[in-house]
């Protein structure tokens, strides 16, 4: 079985819980697709997300990072 390319992403969530901006996790081609139409996309942790340009200046999610960590083994 062969893993999924997964790249890491800005999130900005779609309903604000308080929580702070972070870079997520999601496949690739669900982030390009999502950047053309516009839309969220879902992240491996399961948070929905604008993808943007630049998400190496937030923290990365801790979830997402132990999730992919586990996926590429």
């Amino acid at each position: 079985m062969m893993a999924a390319e997964i790249a890491t992403d800005l999130a900005e969530p779609e309903v604000d819980d308080g929580d702070d901006d972070l870079a997520h996790y999601a496949r690739n081609d669900e982030l390009d697709a999502a950047r053309k139409q516009g839309r969220a996309v879902k992240a491996l942790c399961g948070t929905l997300f604008h993808p943007h340009a630049d998400p190496s200046r937030l923290p990365v999610c801790v979830v997402c990072r132990e999730l992919a960590a586990a996926w590429s083994r």
